[in-house]
């Protein structure tokens, strides 16, 4: 031990005495043709400085260009697309809110990427979740259809591509429960205020509290498309439970002025841990 202890006290002591030696020596420092430099030269972190700063610079240029990006065109024909464009040019936070008349309850939570509304009807509970992302519909049938029938329209309609329900469904799941515990459960596509249902579920009491409730599925083979007056007659059931084509474009907008403020509120947080 006193020999290991010894010997740790005179290592310390060169490493000391070598740390003191260079320190009063400026010349090991300041002199570049010194033998002996150090890891990074001042001209090369002045540099790394430089370009530390300028790349955040650069970012908050690009944040500060979408703030001041000119006001997009509106085609008053689309109202989702009046709403949104003419909101989206609006930088400011104020929440977009429903009429008193609007039938359900909603459920916003703050980043989250879905809305939920409920509603309790004559003993029905009904739950709407509305997903903030949306799909792409460029393989859609119905689209191709139309395609062919408009290849000699007017280039106006090119105009409308940048619209945010041109090409784009939002996913919607849409669930009626009874008292009793059994419940339904549609897998929607919503798209220019209309809804398209595309799955269906029935939920069945189970047995057991480990399992409260079984879930029958309608068969593969017999899909929602191939019932057309089955989904006509759903959408009439929907409708008399409150989810008529108002209540739906409300719900589509109340979801496009969430992206709105969400999507400020980033840049205006980006923005600011760049600028600390």
């Amino acid at each position: 031990m006193g020999l290991g202890n010894l010997w740790l006290r005179r290592s310390a002591s060169m490493l000391a005495c070598s740390v003191r030696s260079t320190s009063i020596r400026p010349s090991l420092v300041h002199k570049p043709y010194c033998p002996v430099r150090p890891f990074v030269s001042y001209s090369t972190a002045a540099n790394d400085d430089d370009d530390w700063i300028s790349s955040e610079k650069a970012v908050v240029r690009e944040i500060d260009a979408e703030y001041n990006a000119p006001a997009m065109e509106v085609n008053e024909n689309n109202v989702l697309e009046c709403f949104f464009r003419s909101r989206w040019n609006d930088r400011s936070k104020a929440k977009w809110t429903l009429p008193d008349s609007f039938p359900f309850k909603i459920e916003d939570i703050p980043g989250s990427r879905t809305l939920t509304f409920t509603r309790e009807y004559n003993g029905e509970h009904i739950k709407v979740v509305l997903s903030m992302n949306d799909n792409d519909n460029d393989d859609d049938d119905d689209d191709d259809d139309d395609d062919d029938d408009d290849d000699d329209d007017d280039d106006d309609d090119d105009d409308d591509d940048d619209s945010p329900s041109c090409h784009t469904s939002t996913p919607l799941v849409l669930t009626v429960t009874k008292q009793s515990g059994r419940a339904i459960e549609l897998c929607c596509n919503l798209r220019n205020s209309k809804i398209s249902i595309e799955d269906m579920h029935v939920y069945l009491p189970g047995n057991s509290s480990e399992d409260p409730k079984v879930l029958r599925d309608m068969d593969d083979s017999v899909g929602m498309h191939d019932h057309t007056n089955l989904k006509e007659a759903f959408n009439k059931y929907l409708e008399v439970r409150g989810l008529d084509s108002l209540t739906i474009t409300r719900m589509q907008l109340y979801k496009l002025n969430k992206m709105k403020l969400e999507y400020w509120s980033w840049l205006e947080s980006l923005k600011e841990f760049l600028e600390e």
